[in-house]
């Protein structure tokens, strides 16, 4: 019996707990509404349309403005425009644009923010330009780009003074970007010199070559010499490939390695084609090669046509081919029409041609019209044409070259009156050379603007560019900067450098591009030398770098000689070097003197000067004659003359010499040495 009792309590125990599960598993909501809504002071809220806003124990539903806002304190702000902040115990909505909020996170500060380039940097802010913030030893530190440099990992920084703005962070460590290089090599960071060492292979896994040469750079772990050589990304890996036996043929991510044919053979889509006999048509979008002497390329650059050639005297004229021995390509309202040469003339100007009946064979085109070369010409004057009777006034005249010109070709010649002395022929029209070009581009003439435009590539083909500035010029088919840029003829062709990490040097013929070890880096010949420390000597017709503290470049330009330097005092008189400290380079009559300066003196004018025996230490030049500093002064009016000491004159000149109208110095400081002495420029102007 008890035990029955027992059995049935179990029962109704564990059917109340059922109950209870059951109760709450349906009215708990689920994970996936969970995602949706919320349930806010018992009200189950839309996320998506409203906020449950305030702290836990005083809760308030918002309606959602957008899905980019969001709960701070009891109100809600734009993540994309404003930040919630916490100072002072309380939250706070600030405006980005207007304001920040700095500090660690349990005691922030606002800030009135400069400009939109200011940020955070601890309790402060720093501009993102020209400054930087750098976590070093648990503080934050706001660094100026110019002058330092953050390095290190995230977790142990470290400023360093940065040496140049050419000058990064490498681990640790700063190098300078244009002459060196930092690499990644078995999980540490390495500086390397650009012109010895290529850091090669992919990002995780680097590897260190020592460089061949200037023209080497790298292909995978490997390098090649980009004058003869090229990298091929083939079938997941590069391939170093020999520009004149192989081609990298094919679309970037689907590349295909040809044995080249010739040295005139070029890509074509994975094909290769030979460009003196053969033409890549781009049409129906696919490449295709074809045999000049049968096919033609034909039609506009994203719309092109494969025609089967006639003869060899066919071209394109637009989608279809004319032969240019008996027919003409006529451009006529934006449309390209052929005409028989014998029926037709195409008359007027470029950008508006008319179709004439050719009357016959004699018959040429003037203006719109048409007029017979054998009795007649076509006269211009200004803007208008003229079909004239053939005789001597009729373009044959003779001009007065200073006021008219005679432009255009042989058979249609135009007058026209010059507009100035600086004015020349551009075809039928004249140009003023001071400011315009007169370029011959796409068979035709072209006045072009000096200031906006530049005419270049090789004569035969040239192109028109829009100039990007006054500094701008041409190197082959392109436009460089010759105030940061040079244009080196190179193999054959014309390359732009970067003036600050290259030089072009070397002979006109033979020109070499060397990596610029630092902006004081400049050309002797085919090396580079530094300004600072050594010279460039022009010897017995070759170019020789001299270091400047153990030798001098000494003699005229064109005979220069090489000198052992006996002291950092020792400077070039001709073809001699002396002691400045000792000794002077006087040029008495055409020639260079070295002069004792305790026994002579060098005065006069710099085209004429004379040598005096030096009377004693105390004396001085004044013109052509010397003076003792201690009784007499030199008075430096219209004419040079040795004054008393007592004179009016030298006793204003004792109290200041003025040197270049500006900076104004004791004469005592100027007279007490003759070292001194003997430095003071030319320009002293003395006041009395």
């Amino acid at each position: 019996m008890l035990q029955g009792k027992v059995q049935m309590s179990l029962l109704r125990s564990l059917v109340l707990v059922l109950l209870i599960f059951g109760y709450f598993a349906c009215t708990a909501p689920s994970k996936r509404s969970r995602r949706s809504t919320e349930q806010c002071d018992n009200v189950i809220l839309n996320d998506s349309k409203q906020l449950c806003c305030g702290p836990a124990h005083n809760k308030t539903v918002l309606n959602r403005t957008s899905d980019h806002h969001y709960c701070c304190g009891k109100e809600q702000y734009d993540n994309t425009t404003q930040t919630c902040c916490h100072t002072n115990k309380r939250l706070e909505i600030l405006n980005d644009s207007e304001q920040l909020c700095c500090g660690p996170e349990h005691n922030k500060t606002v800030l009135n923010r400069t400009s939109d380039h200011h940020y955070c940097c601890g309790k402060e802010q720093y501009d993102n330009r020209s400054q930087s913030c750098c976590h070093v030893e648990g503080n934050l530190e706001i660094l100026n780009y110019s002058e330092q440099l953050c390095c290190g990992p995230e977790h142990n920084k470290t400023v360093l003074n940065r040496t140049s703005d050419h000058h990064y962070c490498c681990g640790k460590e700063q190098y300078d970007h244009t002459t060196h290089s930092c690499c990644h090599v078995e999980g540490s960071l390495v500086i390397l010199n650009d012109s010895k060492q290529l850091c090669c292979g992919p990002e995780h896994n680097k590897t260190v070559l020592n460089r061949t040469s200037d023209h080497h750079y790298c292909c995978g772990e490997e390098q090649y010499d980009h004058r003869n050589q090229s990298c091929c990304h083939v079938e997941g890996s590069l391939v170093i490939l020999h520009d004149s036996k192989q081609l990298c043929c094919g679309p970037a991510h689907n590349k295909t390695v040809l044995n080249r044919t010739s040295d005139h053979h070029y890509c074509c889509g994975k094909e290769q084609y030979d460009n003196t006999t053969q033409t890549c048509c781009h049409t129906n979008k696919r490449l295709e090669i074809l045999n000049d002497s049968e096919q033609l390329c034909c039609g506009p650059e994203h719309n092109k046509t494969v025609l089967n050639r006639t003869s060899d005297h066919h071209y394109c004229c637009g989608k279809e081919q004319y032969d240019n021995r008996s027919q003409s390509c006529c451009h006529v309202k934006g449309s390209l029409e052929i005409l028989n040469y014998s029926e037709q003339l195409c008359c007027g100007p470029a950008h508006n041609k008319t179709v004439l009946n050719r009357t016959s064979d004699h018959h040429r085109c003037c203006g719109k019209e048409q007029f017979d070369n054998r009795t007649h010409c076509c006269f211009h004057i200004g803007d208008n044409l003229q079909i004239q009777p053939n005789f001597p006034s009729c373009c044959k005249e003779k001009l007065n070259d200073r006021k008219q010109l005679c432009c255009g070709e042989d058979y249609d010649k135009t007058v026209l009156n010059r507009t100035s002395i600086y004015h020349r022929c551009c075809g039928k029209e004249q140009y003023d050379n001071t400011t315009q070009s007169c370029c011959h581009t796409n068979k035709r003439l072209v006045i072009l603007n000096d200031s906006k435009q530049l005419c270049c590539g090789p004569k035969d083909n040239k192109t028109v560019l829009n100039r990007t500035s006054d500094h701008h010029y041409c190197c082959g088919k392109e436009q460089y900067d010759n105030t940061t840029q040079t244009c080196c003829h190179t193999n054959k062709r014309l390359v732009i450098l970067n003036n600050s990490k290259q030089l072009c040097c070397g002979p006109k013929d033979n020109k070499t591009v060397l990596n610029r070890t630092s902006d004081h880096h400049y050309c002797c010949g085919k090396e580079q030398y530094d300004n600072r420390n050594q010279s460039c000597c022009h010897v017995e017709g070759s170019l020789v770098t001299l270091n400047n503290s153990e030798q001098l470049c000494c003699g005229p330009e064109h005979n220069k000689t090489v000198l052992n330097r006996t002291s950092d005092h020792h400077y070039c008189c001709g073809k001699e070097q002396y002691n400045h400290t000792t000794h002077s380079c006087c040029h008495v009559e055409g020639s260079l003197e070295i002069l004792i300066d305790s026994k002579q003196l060098c005065c006069g004018p710099d085209h004429n000067k004379t040598v005096l025996n030096r009377t004693s230490d105390h004396y001085r030049c004044c013109g052509k004659e010397q003076f003792d500093n201690r009784t007499h002064c030199c008075d430096m009016g219209d004419n040079l003359q040795i004054q008393h000491i007592d004179s009016y004159c030298c006793k204003s000149l004792k109290q200041q010499v003025r040197i270049n109208s500006t900076t104004f110095i004791n004469i005592s400081s100027h007279l007490s040495s003759h070292q001194e002495t003997k430095q003071l420029p030319t320009t002293v102007a003395y006041s009395s």
